[in-house]
């Protein structure tokens, strides 16, 4: 690779921001995960005193035919029907009787029947109904929680404080382009990106804005100059991928591509031909630039 970084910033001079070392479960998490459970698993009641929310079965004496029916619904404090009938129900025992008067006349209505929808209190009894083994109780179903979701977002941030840092060394450092080599990735980056949005159905030469089409080579110079910036960071992304791990770059696509390929069942060759090499460099530089610099962000995790 003729680009390279001609000196090199000290990312350990960097100081990565709380918010980026931070990764533990809140308290508030595990409530508002809780308060979720109760609402799937609401439940319904018939109740005898209408309020705002409930459901509500009248039968209708009108002289306006369609709110003349021996089975009318309301939904009071929803906004479904005239407000002057919701708010009639307000209060309404069953069997009890209420006027309206709206703009097509008077209507009578007596409750027949008062359905409350009510979340299931938040206690044992809720989260066994998750079914998870071990778990009984609400001090168990936290415990079990902040396992689960733990590791993953512990892996997030310490991804999240690598990609500060090589960002980190990216601004800081004096790189230096070979102008002609960022021209053919570029381009073989957005061939690539070109072929797999018209795949997916996306054109990239319908406008944003306006309504005059791009063409085929409009579309690609735009998606050229989006694209400038990713040049620069796989520059510092392969230059810290081999330094850190003493490959080349050939070697560590080669790597990336066989563990691929392995898992889905596919030859490396059948990879390759899904995608530009820009773009196949580009996401194996990030990944091992990124996963090296993990025992090095470690040590800022969140205790």
């Amino acid at each position: 690779m003729k680009s390279t970084i001609t000196h090199l910033y000290d990312y350990k001079q960097s100081v990565i921001p709380e918010e980026l070392r931070l990764w533990r479960v809140k308290d508030q998490e595990v409530r508002e995960r809780l308060e979720t459970l109760s609402r799937n698993h609401a439940f319904e009641a018939d109740v005898e005193q209408v309020q705002p929310g409930d459901s509500v079965a009248c039968r209708g004496e009108s002289g306006a035919a369609r709110w003349n029916r021996e089975t009318l619904l309301f939904y009071p404090g929803r906004g479904l029907c005239p407000p002057e009938l919701e708010d009639a129900c307000v209060g309404a025992k069953v069997g009890d009787t209420r006027t309206a008067d709206t703009a097509e006349g008077q209507v009578k209505l007596t409750v027949k029947r008062i359905v409350r929808r009510s979340n299931m209190p938040i206690g044992d009894e809720l989260v066994t109904l998750e079914g998870i083994d071990g778990v009984e109780t609400v001090e168990d179903y936290d415990r079990w929680y902040r396992e689960d979701k733990g590791a993953f977002y512990r892996q997030r941030a310490s991804y999240q404080c690598a990609h500060f840092l090589l960002e980190e060394i990216q601004k800081n450092s004096t790189l230096a382009i070979d102008e002609n080599e960022k021209a053919q990735w570029l381009w073989d980056r957005v061939n690539g990106l070109y072929d797999a949005l018209m795949a997916a159905g996306l054109d990239p030469k319908i406008p944003q804005e306006g309504f005059d089409f791009l063409t085929e080579e409009q579309a690609k110079e735009k998606m050229y100059k989006e694209s400038e910036p990713f040049f620069d960071a796989y520059v510092v992304q392969a230059y810290m991928a081999e330094k850190l791990s003493g490959q080349t770059m050939d070697d560590i696509c080669q790597e990336g591509l066989e563990k691929l390929a392995e898992e889905h069942g596919m030859t490396v060759e059948q990879l390759r031909a899904t995608s530009s090499e820009a773009m196949i460099y580009g996401k194996f530089a990030m990944e091992r630039a990124m996963e090296l610099l993990e025992p090095y962000v470690e040590q800022f995790l969140e205790a």
